[in-house]
């Protein structure tokens, strides 16, 4: 969010109150709307303790003048001395305000407390007036950081954050609701004020005019699912008895109401004449239910202790073949080991030889390069020995001769001693 300094405030009297401010009456206010942007009668402003009646003013700099009405200025009357809005004249000193500094303001503002003070005349000190509150900026993208208040009481002060932590504040509009009318749909950005309601996408709607409407939202939850999850629990219930009789039956087909009925300490149940309803659907429901058990747990518990001692001579088996099966392969641990052995051995004197190799080209090498490098001419040794002052002044200075200069003047040295013990 961008800082925007406090420009847009409203004023009041350095002796009025702190609950009121500088507004129109409402016969000037309709008269200024009825003349649009020409401004040919100066209006009186009056104290007014309604905020919703307070004139909203913009300073630029130089001078204060309606925030949407640029050529209406705020002038000092001086006879009937009053505050009024005027048509704006750039060479009328009362109409060019200057802030003053927190020491002036000190000096001119009253109990109040305001320390923002306006004022204009001789010295831009002579008509002077108090901010009574700053506005929070409407401008999108924008923050005030002072403490302020919304223009328009139906707009909302919302808090932000600038980029350094810093705390602002901006108004925004109310929202648009969306209509919820069936076949209406609402242009443009809207929300739903209704709880319970959900915005869509008119089905008449196109990417470049967005058109939202607002319905009722489906509830996936809530008694739906309860009911449902009840529903599901009576279903199993009954597909389980229903395999439990078809269980009872395929295991015992002689089985009746009117048959005894079957389990430890039950009494035989009534004949089949004499038992009612009631009575024979207790005793299937009671088969039913000890099939189940049966199959579901009784079943399963004799399964395992069964199945327990098998595990665990299952389980010495495997421990035993998969010992027998790692004894039958050390022999074979012992073969691998020693080839990897060799291996790493046979590669490590490789590597020795060749590190030994590569040393020994490289010195070959060397010798090859010094000895077909070119030497040097022998009239520069004759040159050295006419003037040894000047070479031994080289040396001196810090030159030094390379060395195969040296190898050529030793080697020249002996050729011309050889040659003369010839001629003698």
């Amino acid at each position: 969010q961008c800082i925007r300094p406090s420009l847009d405030f409203t004023v009041r009297l350095g002796s009025g109150s702190n609950d009121t401010c500088l507004a129109r009456a409402a016969r000037m206010e309709a008269q200024a709307n009825e003349l649009g942007d020409s401004l040919e009668v100066p209006q009186r402003l009056f104290s007014s303790a309604n905020q919703s009646e307070c004139v909203a003013f913009r300073y630029n700099g130089v001078r204060i003048a309606e925030k949407r009405r640029n050529d209406s200025c705020l002038t000092w009357q001086p006879f009937g001395s009053f505050w009024d809005l005027a048509s704006c004249d750039p060479s009328d000193l009362r109409m060019q305000f200057r802030q003053l500094l927190d020491d002036e303001a000190e000096a001119v503002a009253t109990a109040s407390g305001s320390n923002e003070v306006y004022c204009s005349g001789d010295n831009s000190s002579e008509f002077c007036i108090e901010v009574a509150d700053n506005l929070c900026t409407e401008e999108d993208g924008r923050c005030s950081t002072e403490q302020c208040r919304c223009e328009d009481e139906t707009w909302t002060k919302q808090e932000l954050q600038t980029l350094n932590g810093s705390q602002c504040f901006t108004c925004i509009p109310p929202p648009v609701l969306c209509t919820s009318e069936p076949g209406k749909c609402t242009a443009g950005l809207c929300e739903c004020g209704v709880q319970g309601y959900v915005k869509v996408h008119d089905e008449t709607s196109t990417a470049e005019a967005p058109c939202f409407r607002c319905q009722v939202m489906l509830r996936h939850g809530g008694a739906s699912s309860e009911a449902s999850t009840v529903g599901m629990f009576v279903i199993f219930i009954f597909v389980g008895l229903a395999v439990g009789g078809c269980v009872r039956r395929f295991r015992d087909p002689t089985s009746a109401a009117s048959s005894p009925a079957r389990g430890k300490g039950r009494k035989p149940a009534a004949a089949a004449g004499t038992a009612v309803w009631s009575e024979r659907l207790a005793a299937e429901l009671e088969d039913m239910l000890e099939a189940l058990y049966e199959i579901f747990i009784e079943n399963p518990m004799l399964l395992v202790r069964w199945a327990r001692p098998q595990l665990r001579q299952a389980g010495r088996w495997l421990g035993w073949a998969l010992d027998e099966f790692d004894m039958a392969l050390e022999p074979c641990y012992c073969v691998v080991d020693t080839v990897q052995e060799a291996v790493w051995d046979w590669v490590v004197v490789q590597h020795e030889r060749l590190v030994a190799l590569t040393l020994w080209t490289s010195s070959r090498w060397a010798d090859l390069s010094e000895y077909f490098s070119p030497s040097p001419d022998p009239g520069d040794f004759e040159e050295d020995e006419v003037v040894p002052a000047t070479s031994k002044k080289r040396r001196g200075s810090g030159s030094k001769v390379p060395k195969h200069q040296h190898q050529s003047a030793a080697t020249t040295g002996q050729a011309a001693a050889k040659a003369s013990s010839e001629a003698s």
